[in-house]
């Protein structure tokens, strides 16, 4: 407890004067965005700076690619159907 609230930058003292009724799963919470967002700034600098020094003709480096918290957006796989296969489910031919 006290190393979270030392994370958050306050002496544990101040926790409940601040919101008597903080429960630990709150306090957890609010450790968690705070280093979530700590990470967002960090992953945002190496992105920017990997793609201000990448070799020409390679691809572009996503800043999520350097977050640990967060998961890399996945490309979603196209469902490919043939027109038959529509003009099947949808006539009933």
């Amino acid at each position: 407890m006290f190393e979270y609230a030392g994370i958050l930058g306050l002496a544990p003292s101040e926790l409940w004067r601040v919101k008597p009724e903080l429960t630990l799963r709150e306090l957890f919470w609010m450790v968690w965005a705070r280093r979530q967002d700590a990470w967002d700034h960090t992953a945002e600098l190496r992105g920017h700076m990997a793609n201000m020094f990448r070799a020409e003709g390679t691809r572009p480096v996503h800043p999520w690619a350097y977050h640990p918290l967060r998961e890399t957006p996945k490309k979603k796989k196209k469902s490919g159907c043939t027109v038959a296969q529509l003009t099947a489910a949808f006539v009933g031919l």
